[in-house]
């Protein structure tokens, strides 16, 4: 009967506060132990998007290298077709679709 020692110790009001502190204390902890867990999930889905987000740049710069390798070499080709022959004898480069 440790309640009852304790309340005839300190006497009702002390040992009543004690104990509504001591389940406040717990409430508290559940409270964090889930916000600690929480929180690491929302980090972990962060650090994925952020991942992801890079790799997707990364994907977007090679693509508009590749983009601009094509139009480069579109314009040579429309250059070359318009290119008139320099001798008769020589035919112009035409385009092959």
């Amino acid at each position: 009967m440790e309640v009852f020692e304790l309340i005839a110790e300190v006497g009702l009001p002390i040992a009543s506060g004690l104990i509504m502190g001591f389940f406040i204390f717990l409430v508290m902890k559940q409270i964090m132990d889930g916000l600690v867990d929480e929180i690491k999930t929302i980090q972990g889905i962060t650090k994925m998007l952020i991942t992801r987000a890079t790799i997707m740049n990364n994907d977007m710069i090679r693509l508009h290298q590749k983009v601009n390798v094509v139009l480069e070499l579109r314009e040579k080709e429309m250059q070359n077709e318009t290119a008139e022959p320099k001798n008769k004898n020589e035919k112009g480069v035409r385009r092959v679709d």
